[in-house]
């Protein structure tokens, strides 16, 4: 961690949660300013096509014009918003449910590892909680949409569908949007 915040240009406050006091004072001490393109609000690690593992520094301002970008094309804000998050919290995906869900002022639903690929489980976690956004691949989409259209089965607060993280092929595309 040191040797991330001594690459960082700007001297963050770093706060190790494990060890703050039960009265959190510690908390009291920070100030708040408004964030700039340097004020660096998260690390994300990823391999992209090269397979070599490099973090990329997403600004807290990047952070915002994405939240801004997806309430805005989502309508979040016309809806009560409950994302069913399947991401593992180290994959990037978690920080875009993050995003789309708890700092949009909704609430975010972690699936069960258990549950994450059997489409009957989950459509009925999804219809317990009401889920109103649902992000996946495209393979595990269309196994849960052909289950429920196979058994005819309503799915009424479900209001955004986001596929991707994998090819999907046009042909499935059209059968999903004919559904």
């Amino acid at each position: 961690m040191d040797e991330i915040i001594e690459e960082l240009d700007s001297n963050p406050t770093v706060i190790n949660v494990s060890s703050l006091s039960e009265s959190v004072g510690e908390l009291n001490s920070l100030t708040y300013h408004d964030p700039t393109d340097n004020d660096v609000a998260c690390i994300l690690f990823t391999s992209g096509t090269t397979g070599n593992p490099k973090g990329v520094m997403i600004s807290q301002v990047n952070i915002m014009n994405m939240i801004y970008s997806w309430r805005k094309q989502y309508k979040l804000d016309e809806m009560n918003v409950k994302l069913l998050q399947l991401a593992s919290v180290s994959f990037d995906v978690f920080s875009g449910d993050l995003c789309r869900s708890i700092l949009s002022g909704g609430c975010m639903v972690i699936c069960p590892e258990d549950i994450r690929t059997n489409a009957e489980a989950l459509y009925h976690l999804i219809m317990e909680k009401e889920i109103t956004i649902f992000e996946s691949t495209p393979s595990l989409v269309f196994v849960l949409m052909d289950y429920i259209r196979e058994n005819q089965l309503p799915l009424e607060s479900l209001k955004l569908l986001i596929v991707g993280s994998d090819i999907c092929q046009i042909e499935e595309y059209k059968k999903l949007l004919s559904k």
